[in-house]
């Protein structure tokens, strides 16, 4: 920190950290960024979207059918795996478990020794979440108890 008394100019304002000079603020309705971001240009999601809800044609038994190129991509990677690529089924899979077999079973019902031992734990969780004596406001960090000396040594 500067203890430098701070600047006035002629009509008495003074000027310092935060208080730039009033002739080099941006006028009220004055963007800081005039040129700003270009009308029509999106970022990499959206392209990445658009492309691939885009559709092609595919020819599947025989006939041609018109899908996304996202679905003709998955069916590419299945027909790979099928021939025999263990890396697009080992890909295949991966993503099939992440998008179908992290969600929890729903219709399961549990055994009543189960919801016990899932009510116990939710209650040390709410227990151990609740304030509790810590460090004081102030960084009285030894009163709190957080840095103890060691008799060890």
């Amino acid at each position: 920190m500067s203890n430098a008394p701070k600047k006035e100019n002629a009509t008495g304002y003074a000027v310092g950290r935060g208080k730039p000079p009033r002739h080099t603020r941006f006028a009220p309705g004055q963007s800081g960024n005039p040129g700003g971001r270009k009308k029509g240009s999106v970022n990499l999601k959206t392209m990445l979207e658009e492309v691939l809800t885009s559709e092609i044609e595919l020819k599947e038994n025989g006939k041609k059918r018109t899908v996304s190129l996202l679905e003709a991509l998955l069916k590419r990677a299945v027909q790979q795996a099928l021939s025999g690529d263990m890396r697009a089924l080992k890909d295949l899979l991966d993503r099939y478990e992440r998008c179908v077999g992290a969600e929890p079973e729903r219709n399961a019902d549990l055994a009543d020794e189960d919801r016990a031992i899932l009510q116990r734990v939710l209650t040390m969780r709410t227990q151990r979440a609740a304030p509790g004596p810590g460090p004081q406001p102030d960084g009285d960090f030894e009163q709190a108890g957080i840095f103890e000396e060691d008799d060890h040594g």
